[in-house]
């Protein structure tokens, strides 16, 4: 039917929008333009990481941030080893941990090249714009996209947006390119895929799309596909094929090692990174309308710690133990699910900005060029208006519809947030400059009424982008108790202190704020003020579990032991895995004698740290003073492997002289000997011990009797002689001996 149709045009020449787009190539923009707009968008980027580099979050990050520029510290040194359960692909921690290599850990350095990589996606998108509708489009698409304030500021944080949008951008330029070389653009394109999917997983369900397209026959859109020829188009499917498969094998080829290498390292299969399904909990929950609404503080801490609660420890199940409980609430409440996804596709329309880690708002107001920068509502309303344009003409790039709507499905079936609406930018930014140069072309014409009716639906849709606000987004209480934060790590303790006031005054219901006050007073041993802006914030959050812990630390300092005994395990009970809860919890009830509590929360704490020796010690010192001396054995074993030092090899061997553990005794006597010398009592009390494990009594009695002659108060060495003396047959020689010897 193809060639057919090409026979009927009567002057033989491809048909008009085939000629479009061979104009619309790399050079179609040219490189004035192309250079313009990497200047603009470098320049607007790098001021604003110069304002924002004045504030303490950027100089001592917190939450993501912090958690990839530790991440990425440890790879600029040269270790590759992942966090014990990665909650971020690596993608984004293996370039940063590059570009502090690069600026030997400058921060600000890291910044310029990010800034300078954003600039480069705007170009990018320029390109893509300029191919499909011509070079004034793609001037103004990215002009657009170097304008745009939350993707400034992302581009400018030590987040993984700036790298996947550059990837993503990349995608559909190169998808779009084929034209001429169809494998080789289905090859690039499943390798850039594959490159994004490490930043973040979810663009890997951009690959059905981008495999439908590569095989649906359909004459009318695939004139407008790039990297389809004349001749895939008429093509039988197993040969259409062809470069789709390509596609997904450069795609699992970058995937797949990455994810044999994250999966091995935490024991268990994980794709890239793990806590996506929490947030798909969170993000269909109907009480929070599809925004984060289990923010930093006691509602995150019970949703986190909730699967260790119903007794799920294995790393492995915590995915599908939040996928589970989204399931079951959806069962139970299906018109709830239905409203929060219609909440979510409300909220994609809308300029506001959710938080998800910081408000965007908090820092627009610490720079005033960010401040300056528009926002989504004038992105939606001018693509939605270029969208109509390319519709009426019949110039609606598949692949470019396909890429917006499966980023929305994206947010409606996760979470809205600010940086989760990013990746829908590079689509919606093209359609934006088309609007543009299609006001200026009618400008430029004269044609004022058909002008005036498109500006004023543009701000009618703009007025439409402004009906919903999100409130807590404009209460900075998180913002400034996170940069407390960051000044307490700093030793900063006076400014911290008015960070931390700043914030429970802007929000006086926040736990974290008063826990972080409170902080700031134990720092500063002002343990009474410490207790009571503790109790404060437990008070008004009382599923904070730091803010529990913190209380029994003031309260532990004024010898207030039992009060705090009580508030570690209000804290445990929150919190199952919290580590510096249950070692402090350990450590008072072994103080108070509360043995059989204290084995139990310490086995509790060997499972959150199982390489601890000094946790492994005190299990088996509890179980020696419990007289279970065997089940104290393994512990002790296991804490010499961990730390062969003496003190572990003399609880090694006193746990095998009260259980008879003959080869236990032997190799704690052994250690000892090459660690203390043969003159040391320890040894040789364990010697003797060995000797009588081993049918010896005798030898045992030659080495115990000079040494209880020498150290008469030796203990141990008292009552191993007396279990040698029934095995030798002197005992009664043996009671006189140690009557003499006092």
């Amino acid at each position: 039917m193809a060639k057919k149709s090409r026979r009927k045009r009567p002057s033989g020449r491809p048909s008009p929008a085939p000629v479009e787009r061979a104009k619309a190539t790399m050079g179609a923009l040219g490189v004035g333009a192309a250079l313009l707009v990497w200047l603009v968008a470098f320049a607007i980027r790098a001021g604003v990481a110069h304002d924002l580099g004045k504030t303490i979050l950027y100089q001592s990050p917190q939450l993501d941030a912090m958690e990839f520029l530790d991440w990425a510290g440890r790879i600029a040194t040269g270790d590759l080893s992942l966090p014990a359960f990665p909650t971020h692909g690596p993608g984004y921690p293996l370039f940063l941990g590059t570009l502090l290599s690069w600026t030997d850990g400058s921060l600000a350095g890291v910044r310029w090249l990010q800034a300078a990589l954003g600039a480069g996606t705007c170009v990018l998108v320029a390109l893509l714009a300029g191919r499909f509708w011509g070079r004034l489009a793609g001037l103004f698409a990215g002009l657009v996209m170097a304008v745009h304030g939350p993707l400034v500021m992302a581009e400018t944080a030590l987040w993984e947006d700036g790298l996947l949008l550059f990837w993503l951008t990349a995608l559909l330029l190169v998808f779009d390119q084929g034209r001429q070389r169809p494998m080789g653009a289905a090859l690039v394109s499943g390798l850039v895929l594959g490159f994004a999917v490490l930043v973040r997983p979810t663009p890997l369900v951009l690959l059905p799309g981008l495999l439908l397209l590569l095989t649906w026959k359909h004459e009318g859109v695939r004139e407008r596909l790039g990297p389809v020829s004349s001749w895939l188009a008429a093509a039988s499917w197993p040969r259409r094929a062809v470069p789709a498969l390509l596609l997904a094998l450069a795609c699992t080829a970058i995937v797949a090692p990455a994810v044999v290498w994250v999966s091995s390292s935490v024991g268990e299969f994980l794709f890239l990174r793990g806590f996506g399904a929490i947030n798909l909990y969170i993000g269909n929950d109907p009480a929070g309308g599809g925004v984060q609404n289990a923010r930093v503080g006691g509602d995150w801490d019970l949703l986190e710690s909730a699967p260790q609660r119903q007794g799920v420890h294995d790393i492995g199940r915590l995915e599908s133990f939040y996928t589970q409980l989204t399931l079951d609430r959806a069962v139970r409440d299906p018109m709830g699910l239905l409203g929060v996804l219609a909440s979510k596709a409300a909220w994609l329309t809308q300029a506001e900005e959710p938080r998800d880690n910081h408000s965007y708002f908090f820092f627009r107001e610490r720079s005033k060029l960010l401040g300056l920068l528009p926002g989504y509502g004038w992105l939606f309303a001018l693509a939605a208006l270029g969208a109509t344009f390319a519709f009426r003409d019949d110039r609606l790039p598949p692949v470019l519809v396909m890429y917006v709507a499966v980023q929305g499905a994206v947010v409606i079936v996760t979470l809205m947030g600010m940086r989760y609406r990013l990746p829908l930018i590079p689509g919606l930014a093209p359609f934006a400059g088309l609007a543009l140069a299609q006001l200026v072309d009618l400008a430029r014409k004269r044609h004022l009424r058909r002008l005036a009716v498109f500006l004023v639906a543009l701000a009618v849709i703009w007025g439409l982008t402004h009906i919903r606000r999100h409130e807590p987004s404009h209460v900075f209480a998180e913002e400034l108790t996170f940069t407390g934060s960051s000044l307490v790590k700093q030793g900063r303790l006076d400014e911290a202190e008015a960070a931390f006031r700043q914030a429970t005054e802007e929000d006086p219901k926040s736990g974290i704020a008063w826990d972080g006050l409170g902080r700031t007073h134990l720092g500063e041993k002002r343990w009474k003020d410490a207790e009571q802006a503790l109790r404060r914030a437990v008070d008004v959050d009382p599923n904070l579990r730091r803010g529990h812990y913190h209380l029994a630390v003031a309260q532990k300092a004024q010898g207030k032991t039992e009060e705090a005994i009580e508030s570690l395990r209000r804290s445990v009970a929150i919190g199952p895995t919290y580590v510096l809860a249950l070692r402090e919890l350990g450590t008072l009830l072994v103080a108070r004698g509360d043995l059989d509590e204290a084995a139990e929360v310490l086995e509790s704490l060997l499972r959150q740290t199982p390489g601890d020796a000094q946790i492994l010690r005190t299990l088996a010192q509890l179980e020696g003073a419990r007289g279970q001396a065997a089940e104290g054995l393994p512990y002790a074993r296991r804490a010499a492997d961990l730390a062969p030092d003496a003190e572990t090899y003399m609880l090694l061997g006193f746990l095998a002289v009260q259980a008879d553990s003959a080869a236990d005794a032997r190799a704690a006597a052994d250690r000892l000997r090459s660690l203390l010398g043969e003159t040391d009592p320890r040894y040789r009390v364990l010697a003797g011990a060995a000797l009588f494990f081993e049918g010896n009594a005798r030898g045992a009695q030659r080495i115990l009797v000079p040494l209880v002659s020498e150290y008469p108060g030796n203990a141990p060495a008292r009552q191993l002689l007396m279990k040698t003396a029934d095995a030798a047959g002197n005992r009664e020689e043996i009671e006189a001996y140690l009557r003499s010897s006092g």
